[in-house]
This record gives C-alpha cells, sequence and structure tokens, in this order.
C-alpha cells in the first residue's frame, strides 16, 4: 500500500529565484492526521508590506515551494512523499501555481488565497488605469540647460592608418578653461 492512513510530520519550504531557502515552516513535525484531517501552510509573502514596492522586499518573495510530508501506510510501512511546485510570479491567467481543489496525490487543496491585489493588478486591485494625459500639468517644471560649452577652437588630428613617432602637444586642457598648455 502506498497510500499513507496517518501523517506524522510536514515541513514547507519555500526557496527564492537565487535558490536561497527564505522560510521553513516546521510548526507540523510532531502531527497525527488521518484521511480527512487537513492543515494550513502560510507562504512567507504573506509578509509582503502593500505599503513598500515589491522590488523592495525581494526576500518574501518565493519561487520554488517544497512539501515534505511524512506518514506511514497501513501496513506500518514508512510513506515518505516530496512535492515541488514553481511560482511564476506573473499575474497572467496561465500564472496559477496552486488553485482551490487542486491535488497532489493523496492531498488536496482546499483553501488558496490569491496575493494581494496591489501586487497583482489582475487580481481586481492594484494602481488605478492610467489617464490620458496629466492631471494639472501646465507645462515643464524646469527650463532647458544652456547649450554646450567650451569647445576647441582647433580640431583635434584625425587617426592616421600608420603609426607616427610624432608627440601631438594639445592645445588646451579639458578644465582649465581654454587656456594655452
Amino acid at each position: 500500500p502506498t497510500a499513507p492512513v496517518l501523517i506524522a510530520s510536514v515541513t514547507f519550504i519555500e526557496i527564492n529565484s537565487l535558490g536561497n531557502v527564505i522560510n521553513v515552516d516546521d510548526s507540523l513535525t510532531n502531527v497525527q492526521l488521518t484521511d480527512g484531517s487537513s492543515f494550513a501552510l502560510q507562504s512567507i509573502s504573506a509578509s509582503l508590506s502593500p505599503d513598500l514596492l515589491l522590488e523592495d522586499q525581494l526576500e518574501f518573495v518565493p519561487s520554488t515551494a517544497v512539501l515534505f510530508l511524512v506518514g506511514s501506510n497501513s501496513l506500518g510501512g514508512e510513506i515518505l512523499a516530496r512535492f515541488v511546485w514553481r511560482y511564476t510570479n506573473g499575474c497572467g491567467p496561465g500564472d496559477v501555481a496552486i488553485e482551490e481543489g487542486d491535488e497532489l496525490a493523496w492531498n488536496a487543496w482546499t483553501e488558496v488565497e490569491d496575493q494581494l491585489d496591489v501586487f497583482c493588478p489582475a487580481n481586481g486591485g492594484g494602481p488605478a488605469a492610467p489617464t490620458d494625459f496629466p492631471i494639472n500639468s501646465e507645462g515643464p517644471t524646469t527650463s532647458p540647460s544652456d547649450g554646450p560649452t567650451g569647445a576647441t577652437e582647433v580640431p583635434t588630428p584625425s587617426p592616421t592608418l600608420e603609426p607616427t613617432t610624432e608627440t601631438i602637444v594639445p592645445t588646451s586642457s579639458p578644465t582649465d578653461g581654454g587656456e594655452s598648455a
């Protein structure tokens, strides 16, 4: 028999896009879960602050999740299971990693929460739609700068195809205001 009748340990690990472990939830390492039991897992992404840019809190953005389960079958044999899935971290219709009703072997996902709307406007929230043109605009806020100054009076020689032994003395230093060297 390959199906467990008892789950004794559940460990949930999340890894970022650099391959670093960013979350380990091993709070369910001494449990007695039987058929019909349930448990909750919370992603480190629940720590994301809607007041900060996503780019400023990448330590809370997993790219891979691993679920380890240890249990036993009806004959008392040990059952080990490892489930791995990758997050796309996208907001498109095909970017969902786990959905409510999904099943992985003998595990069923019964409640799955979407990410916060501010991080995924496709969920129905997020920033307002862009306007057609700036609001309350009275034109540019700064004046353009003056054109280039300090142009050289004598052009520099063009490169030659053959090496030369002639030393070219610069006509002015770029920082001395155009005085001869």
